[in-house]
């Protein structure tokens, strides 16, 4: 495209972010994130964003946590889905 970083950059729509950490044992961070209940409910919060926004649930590395993190146009939305 022959545009910087910058130019590109400028395009990007910014959404306001959740972040949280549920503290869960080592060994159970497999196990929440397979749950039919988890994956249902997060499938759930994507579906409420449709295109709006994103859910991202991930198992810490470094942490007895999972990370939840949404994102959406609408801040008072995705606090209440967090």
């Amino acid at each position: 495209t022959h545009k910087t970083a910058k130019e590109l950059a400028a395009l990007m729509e910014h959404y306001p972010q959740v972040l949280i950490g549920v503290k869960v044992q080592n060994h159970q961070k497999e196990a929440v994130l397979a749950d039919e209940e988890v994956t249902k409910i997060i499938q759930q919060a994507q579906n409420s964003l449709n295109e709006s926004g994103r859910v991202l649930v991930r198992a810490s590395g470094t942490e007895p946590l999972i990370r939840v993190m949404i994102e959406g146009k609408n801040t008072e939305q995705i606090a209440c889905l967090a």
